[in-house]
């Protein structure tokens, strides 16, 4: 991918995609370690529904390109994550470790088999879950090299059926027009059925404080950051009534505890060394994992399809 082609395949957004508002606030500019990308985009927030966005949206083909090539527009190109596609693409899906403590299964009873479909698995420890407790498993992979049962790479190869779960975790943020595609996955959807959703909070304190210097603004990966204001009219413009919208953290208590002593020594090394911006940089990242712990900067949806 060139610089060229994102230039060809981008455009401004004059209004907020959620409620189509034109009150709109440019935060600041978006730095970034990709070249293309460098001060290219703004971080926009729409002072009407609180929705935040980047300020130029890829079209759907070429962002679908880009997932389907792994290109390090939209996926980091991380050790980590090579290794974890290497694993998962040498041992396959078979060797998949099911996630059975996932909080998704706190409102299911498992025994009540159904169908159940999910959009982005990933290395699929949630939908293997579902696959060993046999119910009638689907899901949707734009990366082709996550293979397994029932698992298609292209959205018209999804099955007619109604869906009794629907899954998208850490996927809304990633589409050009989420009110569509929940709309377009609604049509799959029994009535009564459930709705999972997880994506980065607009509003958690980490977004407020940093704001796009915030870890979560990812351009061209990221493309929203949800408002509980601006999800819930993508819920109920499409037919879902919001049972749980609710923020969430990462940060583990016991090893932010764990960690206090050492960051006491630390600090008076720091102070010792006369080294004030490791200090300050120890002390603010403290107090953002605790504000975290507050108001996560993530958000979990589970929502109930009644149109």
């Amino acid at each position: 991918m060139s610089r060229n082609e994102l230039l060809i395949n981008v455009s401004d957004n004059k209004k907020c995609p959620i409620c189509k508002s034109l009150n709109l606030k440019i935060i600041d500019k978006i730095e970034s370690n990709i070249n293309d990308f460098h001060n290219f985009f703004n971080l926009v927030l729409c002072k009407t529904c609180k929705h935040r966005f980047i300020s130029k949206f890829p079209n759907e083909k070429y962002l679908n390109e880009l997932y389907r090539n792994n290109s390090n527009y939209v996926i980091g190109q991380y050790e980590e994550r090579k290794l974890r596609k290497q694993e998962f693409i040498d041992k396959g899906f078979t060797q998949v470790l099911p996630d059975n403590n996932h909080w998704v299964l706190k409102f299911i009873n498992l025994k009540k088999k159904g169908t159940y479909f999910e959009i982005g698995p990933g290395l699929c420890n949630l939908y293997k879950v579902f696959v060993e407790k046999e119910w009638i498993c689907e899901a949707l992979e734009l990366q082709e090299w996550i293979k397994g049962p029932g698992i298609v790479h292209k959205f018209d190869l999804i099955k007619k059926d109604k869906k009794d779960l629907i899954v998208m975790l850490d996927v809304l943020e990633h589409t050009v027009d989420p009110i569509l595609l929940v709309n377009k996955l609604s049509t799959y959807q029994t009535k009564e059925g459930l709705l999972f959703l997880t994506f980065p909070n607009g509003e958690s304190f980490k977004s407020k404080i940093l704001g796009s210097k915030w870890p979560m603004v990812h351009p061209l990966s990221h493309l929203h950051f949800f408002s509980k204001k601006s999800i819930k009219i993508v819920l109920e413009q499409n037919g879902y009534k919001d049972i749980v919208i609710q923020p969430f953290s990462y940060v583990e208590v016991y090893r932010l505890l764990r960690n206090v002593p050492k960051l006491v020594i630390k600090c008076f090394l720091d102070i010792f060394s006369l080294k004030f911006k490791s200090l300050i940089n120890r002390i603010s990242e403290f107090i953002l994992n605790i504000l975290d712990l507050l108001n996560g900067d993530q958000m979990k949806v589970v929502a109930k399809k009644i149109k």
